[in-house]
C-alpha cells in the first residue's frame, strides 16, 4: 500500500525507526529503574559470599603460614551494601576490612554505598593499606596511605585490559 502513494514508503520508514528507538529506549529505561532488583539480589548473596571467601581465606592463610587478602567482595552490614576486602594473617586471623571509597557508576547504580576511610593495617614488617581497585587509580590514595603512616599498599586489581606500565602509572 505505501508504494502507491509516493513518499509514504519512506514516511513509513521513518515511522517505524522512530518507534523501535522508542521501544529501545523503553526497556533501557526499565532497566536502568532495576537497580533495585539487582540490589536485592546482591543483599542476598552477600553474607553467604562473604562466610565462605572468609573460611577459605582464613583456612588458607593457616595452613600456609602467609597473609593472605582477599580481593574484593560484596559486604552487608544492616542494610547497606559495600564493595570491600578483608586482610588476613599467617594464623588464619582476620586482620581486617577495607570498604571500596571510590565507586563506579554501577555500584552507585546498584546502591553499593561509598567508604569514608582507608584503614591502616600494623603487620611485623610494617604498616600496609589496602585500596580496592578504582581507589588506586587516584594520586590522592597514596598520598593519603602516607600521610597515615602506610609502609606498603597491598593492590589487587582485576582489569580487563592487556596490561601496560603507562596506564598503572596513571
Amino acid at each position: 500500500m505505501f508504494d502507491i502513494f509516493p513518499g509514504f514508503s519512506f514516511l513509513n520508514q521513518i515511522i517505524n525507526k522512530k518507534a523501535v528507538k522508542a521501544k529501545d529506549r523503553e526497556k533501557e529505561s526499565h532497566l536502568k529503574d532495576n537497580n533495585h532488583f539487582l540490589t536485592t539480589v546482591f543483599k542476598g548473596v552477600a553474607k553467604p559470599i562473604e562466610v565462605g571467601i572468609k573460611r577459605i581465606v582464613s583456612l588458607l592463610a593457616k595452613e600456609y603460614g602467609i597473609y593472605i587478602y582477599t580481593g574484593s567482595y560484596i559486604l552487608k552490614e544492616k542494610e547497606e551494601i559495600y564493595n570491600t576486602g578483608s586482610l588476613f594473617g599467617p594464623e588464619g586471623n582476620l586482620i581486617g576490612t577495607q570498604k571500596k571509597m571510590h565507586l563506579t557508576d554501577f555500584e552507585v547504580k546498584i546502591g553499593i554505598k561509598r567508604a569514608s576511610k582507608m584503614e591502616v593495617y600494623s603487620l611485623p614488617f610494617g604498616k600496609v593499606v589496602c585500596p580496592i581497585c578504582m581507589d588506586a587509580t587516584y594520586f590522592e590514595t597514596f598520598r593519603i596511605a602516607r600521610e597515615i603512616g602506610a609502609d606498603m599498599v597491598i593492590l589487587p586489581i582485576a582489569n580487563l585490559e592487556e596490561y601496560t606500565m603507562w596506564k598503572a602509572l596513571r
